[in-house]
């Protein structure tokens, strides 16, 4: 009897592994999903992204362009032709030189406008920060143009120099704050210019094998452990976001497999599901992922949400951190099924890999 009963117990337990094992297998194609998947990924391209490289369909579209940070400049790119560039800086140049601040002393809003020297083509405008914020606070607005594609780099500084704001300034030095904090214009102006004989404008899929950054429409050249943070968000046509970030100066303590403690309560919320959740290799880089389901309550589709992180705990220059996402929390239900997500998601994903050259 009581082999019996263990027999009978140890089939039961097989039993709720065996279905607990299935249940968090991810959905399999089907032979036409997969022929869907294999046309959509016939013809790839190669993008770049900080120093990594990763192959998306030919068809998917980087929609950001604003989103890249190096040291304290602030970068936005925009592919135009030379007519068109010309007539935007003339346009922006009337606008500022027309800009009143709020309190008269702050005038003029438009300090300066700087054009490019040695064969750079573009201008520099040294302007107040804000109609509001008094005029030491300043903002070099730069326009520059190379390879097809106009830049545009925004730096923040204070220029105290001017005796207007000697009281200012005065209370800056007794609050506590370093007269080093306070720089004067034409010093910012010497760095702005330093900083754009780095740039260089480029194709989508042209690949650089030089030391530096990708960005959007753009190459940064660096000879220096700069502080760079980018990303890029593509417009799939299938109703699904897809995001890749690097930076290499905001380290975690924690990874992603570290915070994941909450996951499964918030997901029993949505009646969702872990589809994975595993530490892995790829190309030689170290990364953790966490896929998961759940039930859209709005609505009758589901809710993915994927992500890829690498050298979360160690970032630094030389180990830029990762962070890959997929999500298709906009209004429209996913044109694809499940399956084909997590294949979406595993085709480019197991292709991320670092830019040769890029150190």
């Amino acid at each position: 009897m009581k082999t019996r009963m263990l027999n009978y117990f140890i089939v039961m337990l097989l039993i709720m592994f065996a279905g607990l094992f299935l249940y968090n297998q991810p959905a399999r194609l089907s032979d036409k999903e997969k022929s869907t998947m294999d046309s959509l990924f016939e013809k790839t391209k190669v993008q770049c992204i900080g120093r990594y490289v990763f192959d998306v369909p030919s068809t998917f579209i980087n929609t950001q362009h604003a989103s890249v940070m190096i040291n304290e400049y602030r970068i936005e790119t925009q592919r135009m032709y030379p007519p068109a560039f010309e007539q935007m800086i003339n346009l922006r140049e009337n606008e500022l030189k027309v800009t009143e601040t709020i309190h008269s002393r702050d005038m003029p809003f438009l300090k300066k406008s700087i054009a490019l020297e040695n064969g750079q083509n573009g201008v520099i405008f040294d302007r107040n920060e804000s109609v509001s914020i008094p005029g030491y606070g300043r903002t070099l607005e730069t326009h520059f143009y190379h390879n097809g594609v106009a830049f545009t780099v925004t730096k923040n500084f204070d220029d105290l120099s001017d005796d207007k704001y000697s009281q200012d300034k005065a209370e800056y030095i007794e609050a506590g704050v370093s007269e080093k904090s306070f720089t004067l214009s034409s010093v910012q102006i010497r760095e702005m210019k330093n900083m754009l004989t780095t740039l260089s404008g480029r194709q989508d899929t042209d690949i650089p094998t030089i030391p530096g950054t990708c960005i959007a429409d753009g190459y940064i050249s660096d000879d220096e452990k700069t502080k760079e943070r980018m990303s890029l968000v593509y417009n799939t046509e299938y109703n699904i976001d897809f995001s890749i970030m690097t930076n290499n100066f905001l380290r975690e303590k924690n990874s992603l497999l570290d915070r994941t403690g909450g996951v499964s309560e918030a997901l029993s919320q949505i009646n969702g599901r872990i589809i994975k959740k595993e530490a892995s290799i790829i190309n030689g880089i170290k990364v953790e992922e966490l896929l998961t389901v759940g039930e859209d309550t709005n609505g009758p589709g589901k809710l993915y949400q994927f992500m890829l992180m690498a050298n979360e705990k160690n970032t630094d220059f030389n180990n830029p951190i990762l962070s890959v996402s997929l999500n298709n929390y906009g209004p429209e239900e996913s044109l694809l099924n499940e399956a084909q997500i997590i294949d979406l998601w595993e085709r480019i994903t197991r292709s991320i890999r670092i830019r040769p050259g890029a150190f």
